[in-house]
């Protein structure tokens, strides 16, 4: 399951143009995400999304990050739920 889910944000960014090892991106996805569970919020919230844009902030410009986590989030939560309503 992590791989698919936390390949999509190496995959904008790949798109985007920025190309980090596919490895670091996982490895930063899992410590921060997880991280953000301990908030309380539910799934993070957005403190998931604030810690990853502050991760790499060294490697990706604040603008390009900003359209990264939206792509990532419409990608990873909402468009599952669109691809399964047929279904139910």
């Amino acid at each position: 399951q992590w791989l698919p889910r936390y390949g999509v944000l190496w995959f904008v960014l790949l798109e985007l143009g920025y190309r980090l090892p596919f490895g670091f991106v996982v490895a930063v996805q899992a410590v921060v995400l997880h991280a953000a569970l301990w908030t309380g919020i539910p799934a993070g919230g957005a403190a998931g999304d604030l810690a990853l844009a502050a991760a790499f902030a060294n490697w990706i410009p604040q603008d390009a990050m900003a359209s990264a986590l939206v792509l990532w989030r419409f990608a990873t939560l909402y468009f599952p739920p669109v691809l399964g309503a047929p279904a139910v």
